[in-house]
């Protein structure tokens, strides 16, 4: 392969593993809680489900500067998840979609781990003493546990994959200057349009620094010009994830890595309770030929819901995938098709964890256990957008039919399935119904728009 095809598909599957890494956290972070909890376990409960949720926001915003760095190189994007076989020279483990356990947590510990020689290095000190605990007392039960399962000469930390990346990519004799497209800066995702929301508060007028929550997200999405621009880019997402030893020491602490250390060295300390629902290994919606080690949701309640939630997971990444073919044309412009869509994005994040919320709750089967459902995060047969525009808002609509399909059954159904659906769920399918007749309409105000330019030759 040529230098330039080869760090593109480096960066898919840097891409595919970071969307991977960040279901497999919201799914865990979803299975946390239950109505048998203490105030005092509740408490601790959440505080991992915040931590949990904070590095799976961080991951999006490394899934979405590996887009910006494709785009960069020309490449085409991709929101594909597992094309690549999981042992691939890059994978970390299986993927697995599992509440959270020990065993969970040293799979997400191993995927974010930084090198041994690194871990070697850890001192006991304010900042890295629970790391140099980790590092002296399980790094090497979490790296046997992980081998045992992937086999040794397939296990790897997904910094290694970024460290090649940043070789390539820096190596002006594999990489030329020309390779990069300094003119597709106007199509990258940019953090003025994801990160605010997760910013810190601002430094009161005393002038003393504020102290960083641990808990709180540190979105990292950064756009990119130049090669030196990328290398930069690419050190801080894998910094903050996945090679922490990239950071500096000060920073150190902020690593997924760290906090995952964190929510592990919790759980060890569980004695006698369950900080989880009994939620489904990899719950599918499949009748029949679903993976081997799925769980499939049989109950028609349930497996209503679980089919919307897909909907809605693939309503997410098509209008991700359509924010990156609408450019940005200057900071602070006012709102327009690309920003409507960005809104977009941000209710279908909203609408899949109120869908997980109430799927926890529901009964996975027939049978009167404890058992629960949960959300599935099923990839649909394509998440590849039409190569016309037009077409591209048609396959929205077409979506958004699919979900009212749904909706009206379960709706229709709702006296049925009153007992073992959640009391928010009829008015939250109305409400969404309702959004979506919005949405509808205003796709269509874009396609009259489309036709009549083409008409008057604008």
């Amino acid at each position: 392969m040529a230098w330039r095809d080869y760090l593109i598909m480096l960066l898919h599957i840097a891409a595919e593993i970071e969307h991977a890494l960040m279901v497999e956290y919201l799914y865990a972070a979803y299975s946390l809680g239950g109505d048998d909890l203490t105030p005092e376990q509740e408490k601790l409960v959440l505080k991992w489900r915040d931590i949990i949720l904070s590095v799976a926001r961080e991951e999006m915003g490394h899934l979405l500067t590996v887009q910006n760095v494709l785009c960069l190189l020309g490449g085409p994007i991709t929101f594909e998840r597992e094309d690549i076989p999981f042992d691939n020279a890059f994978y970390p483990f299986p993927f697995r979609l599992e509440p959270l356990t020990l065993r969970s947590i040293s799979f997400y510990i191993f995927a974010e781990m930084p090198a041994p020689q690194e871990l070697a290095k850890m001192k006991p000190g304010k900042v890295g003493s629970r790391l140099y605990e980790f590092a002296h007392e399980d790094q090497q039960k979490i790296i046997k546990q992980v081998e045992g399962l992937v086999k040794a000469n397939k296990a790897h930390a997904v910094g290694e994959i970024y460290e090649w990346i940043i070789k390539i990519i820096g190596n002006r004799e594999w990489i030329a200057d020309s390779d990069f497209r300094a003119e597709n800066y106007c199509y990258q995702a940019c953090w003025d349009d994801w990160g605010r929301g997760y910013a810190h508060a601002p430094t009161g007028p005393s002038g003393l620094q504020q102290k960083l929550h641990s808990d709180k997200s540190h979105l990292i999405i950064e756009r990119m010009a130049t090669r030196t621009e990328a290398v930069a880019a690419l050190k801080e997402i894998a910094g903050q994830g996945e090679a922490p030893h990239l950071l500096p020491r000060e920073r150190s602490d902020y690593s997924h890595f760290d906090r995952f250390v964190v929510v592990f060295q919790g759980l060890e300390r569980v004695k006698g309770w369950k900080p989880t629902r009994p939620v489904p290994l990899n719950p599918t919606t499949f009748a029949a030929g679903y993976p081997r080690g799925s769980t499939e949701i049989t109950h028609a309640a349930s497996k209503h819901w679980a089919s919307l939630f897909n909907i809605r997971y693939r309503m997410l990444l098509t209008y991700l995938a359509h924010s990156f073919r609408l450019a940005r044309t200057a900071p602070g412009e006012a709102p327009g098709v690309r920003g409507a869509t960005m809104h977009k994005v941000f209710g279908e994040m909203y609408n899949l964890k109120t869908i997980a919320g109430i799927l926890v709750r529901m009964p996975l089967d027939k049978s009167e256990d404890e058992n629960r459902a949960g959300p599935p995060f099923e990839m649909p047969y394509s998440v590849d957008l039409p190569a016309g525009e037009a077409d591209s808002w048609r396959l929205h609509k077409d979506i958004i039919a699919s979900s009212n399909a749904v909706c009206k059954t379960l709706l229709r159904e709702q006296r049925k399935f009153a007992k073992v659906t959640p009391c928010e769920g009829p008015d939250y399918l109305k409400t969404l119904q309702s959004l979506d007749r919005q949405s509808v309409e205003w796709i269509d105000r874009i396609l009259t728009n489309d036709r009549l330019s083409r008409r008057s030759g604008i």
